[in-house]
């Protein structure tokens, strides 16, 4: 599900839904399609835990960013993150950042998801690594 196709079905329904209700509705179709894409690989968590967690953590990132993500990019993220999340409680979490952790670029994105990481970890009892959060900025600046 592309950008271009939600917005098409968006101005379908603009005669008949107000600004707030096709906002609810753009969230509810990104987490639902996003949910059956994880759906298969989750074994650990709860698909539906952790997509309510991840959509807190996605608004809290934006808010802070002052920016809006392409619908693309917050799919990449809740797929990214839910696998992130388990490959964490697995003890599988990458260590390594491109094979070097001082290329981590520490910037204004890296310190506003260093600051929302706790979402994500007081959710589901994790520390999330700062190669790990290295990989979901790239996600944000690299689409």
């Amino acid at each position: 599900m592309t950008g271009e196709k939600i917005k098409s079905l968006e101005t379908v329904l603009r005669p008949y839904s107000s600004d707030a209700d096709l906002k609810q509705w753009e969230s509810q179709l990104i987490k639902n399609f996003s949910l059956d894409r994880i759906l298969d690989s989750l074994t650990i968590i709860s698909p539906n835990k952790v997509m309510n967690v991840i959509s807190k953590y996605i608004k809290d990132i934006q808010h802070d960013l002052e920016q809006e993500l392409s619908y693309r990019i917050q799919i990449s993220l809740y797929v990214h993150i839910a696998n992130m999340i388990e490959r964490i409680i697995r003890g599988n979490e990458i260590k390594l950042y491109n094979g070097n952790n001082k290329s981590i670029l520490k910037d204004k994105y890296f310190s506003v998801l260093k600051k929302h990481n706790s979402v994500l970890e007081n959710n589901f009892s994790i520390k999330i690594n700062d190669p790990e959060t290295a990989y979901i900025r790239d996600l944000l600046v690299r689409h």
